[in-house]
């Protein structure tokens, strides 16, 4: 083992992948050698506003559960809560690339060739896989930090810890997912199976965030943010959060790492022998593990290649394409799914945790809005608009996009393809999600004459919007698939554009009500402009896409 080989390495992963470089381009929405624009100062800024706003969202609630643990004198309940969301969180969020990092990465296929040991590649992988994550790791667990300040006051020791908390918090998560990785290919000799390892835990991701999420909001009040219904809180997650307490030992010891020197050692030495450990069996099964993967990869690649796209129409076939493209990587499978069925995963969670019932009561005084259709027509637009799926579509076909510019067929037909699927997945359970809504508040079905051509337009609008910004500048050159949709800065610029799209149609929806003007001729006017917008938007779309196939 060599550490200037691992170095190397992980330099010229950094240097070939260029994450910082690439997002800041990608946000400029620009491509190599044009001028930023005011667009890219907007798109910036509405970034930065998204970002703000979950930070301030996760340490209200961290605020709310430290408040919580005073009132029982348990004063660290906040940042057990953090340390406990972060660790499950990164968990299951990066289990299902474990494989793809360490041993399937296209730049791997490319460093075995060259007189590399298996420590040195093995080590640099997982010290790739370290810098890949933390930072959401730091994401969920900086504004715990903040609010843990409040205890004590800010101190020099407070700020110490903190550092050593963000620097070691993301090692024993990210070990537990490697080891249990390791355990799976070792009894499976190789073979995935995509159950474990890519829709079990994508369902429990889901089902964790959504939970958390309930948990979160079913606590606040009604007259601020900071207006938490305490004494319900007492009476219901205080014994369980207590038991928690005395049950999961390691997150309170993370907690008092942050006041205690001995509590900062202790946790400092876990995470070394977990380290020590989890580089061990890597650094030891690394070929192995290797050769089987590449095995069952060759045998899996030759028998989607003997796959042939049967269909009556050049859109039919790339259609397929598009599932079978999706389907041919976890993390593809895994992010579409999630946003896909967010709705139904919600509904489930909420029946689970009793708060279906409270919405059914909530719902007899919701229905007295006049502007109540509205409101439920906008939940359900910014959940089907607020997906990658079209924004990333380009960016996961990666080198073989170059096999577009070959065929002899026109980029309409391409882009026809990649919106048609969208409408399959997106616009069509929209239909579905609208009229179960309408039927569990016990309004009329006669308000699906409305809201079904206004849906469908505006999400084919967004649709549009979402394509025309992956062909602009399309990331291509990725060597993990998460660099196509996970870090890909296409899929937040058309997150922030649906953000945009929701405020204009809010906009035409509710203020009519509110000023007492008539509704019906204001969505009748919004969809004739959406229909309006969308024929340009087509044409731009198409115009990205001939660029996109002509360089």
């Amino acid at each position: 083992m060599s550490w200037r080989t691992i170095y190397l390495l992980i330099k010229a992963y950094w240097l070939g992948n260029k994450p910082i470089a690439s997002a800041l381009e990608r946000l400029s929405f620009q491509r190599k050698g044009s001028r930023s624009s005011l667009l890219s100062v907007v798109i910036g800024l509405m970034l930065l506003v998204m970002f703000v706003y979950f930070s301030l969202l996760l340490g209200l609630n961290y605020y709310s559960y430290q408040t919580l643990g005073l009132l029982i004198d348990q004063p660290l309940m906040g940042l057990f809560i953090a340390s406990a969301l972060s660790f499950f969180g990164l968990l299951l969020f990066s289990f299902t690339s474990i494989h793809d990092f360490l041993y399937t990465a296209k730049d791997i296929l490319m460093v075995r060739t060259l007189k590399v040991g298996d420590a040195s590649a093995s080590l640099s992988r997982l010290i790739l896989l370290y810098l890949h994550y933390a930072p959401l790791y730091w994401f969920l667990t900086l504004p715990a930090l903040v609010v843990g300040s409040f205890i004590q006051g800010v101190s020099i020791s407070y700020v110490l810890y903190s550092l050593l908390y963000l620097l070691f918090g993301p090692i024993l998560p990210l070990c537990c997912s490697v080891l249990v990785a390791l355990i799976l290919i070792g009894a499976s000799r190789g073979k995935r199976f995509r159950f474990l390892e890519e829709i079990a835990p994508m369902i429990l991701l889901v089902l964790f965030i959504v939970g958390i999420s309930a948990s979160f909001t079913r606590n606040l009040g009604e007259d601020s943010l900071l207006d938490f219904q305490y004494e319900a809180m007492l009476a219901t997650v205080a014994p369980l959060l207590t038991s928690l307490l005395e049950k999961l030992p390691l997150f309170t010891l993370q907690a008092k790492q942050m006041f205690s020197f001995s509590s900062s050692l202790l946790m400092v030495a876990i995470n070394g022998i977990f380290v020590l450990l989890t580089s061990i069996a890597v650094v030891r099964t690394y070929q192995a593990n290797f050769s089987k993967l590449l095995s069952n990869q060759s045998t899996r690649s030759r028998r989607k290649r003997a796959y042939e796209f049967k269909a009556n129409s050049q859109v039919s076939a790339l259609l397929k394409r598009e599932l079978v493209v999706i389907r041919s990587n976890s993390s593809f499978l895994f992010e579409l799914v999630g946003e896909l069925f967010i709705p139904v995963i919600l509904i489930v969670v909420y029946m689970l945790t009793g708060v279906m019932d409270e919405m059914a009561v909530l719902a007899d005084t919701l229905k007295d809005f006049p502007f109540f259709e509205q409101i439920l027509f906008l939940i359900m637009l910014l959940v089907a608009n607020l997906g990658m799926l079209s924004s990333t579509s380009v960016s996961r076909q990666g080198r073989m996009f170059v096999y577009d510019r070959l065929y002899p067929v026109s980029a309409a037909v391409y882009v026809q393809a990649k919106l048609l699927l969208h409408m399959c997945l997106v616009g069509f359970p929209n239909i579905i999600y609208l009229s179960l809504s309408l039927l569990f508040f016990g309004l009329s079905l006669y308000h699906l004459l409305w809201m079904i051509p206004l849906s469908l337009t505006l999400i084919l609008l967004g649709a549009t919007l979402h394509l025309s910004i992956d062909y602009h500048n399309p990331k291509l050159d990725w060597t993990l698939a998460q660099q196509a949709m996970k870090s890909n800065t296409n899929g937040l610029i058309g997150l922030a554009l649906s953000f945009v799209l929701e405020v204009v149609v809010a906009a035409f929806l509710v203020l009519p009500v509110l000023l007492g003007l008539p509704f019906i001729y204001f969505a009748a006017i919004l969809c004739a402009l959406a229909l309006l917008s969308l024929r340009y938007t087509y044409r731009l779309v198409v115009t990205q896409a001939s660029q996109a196939l002509a360089r």
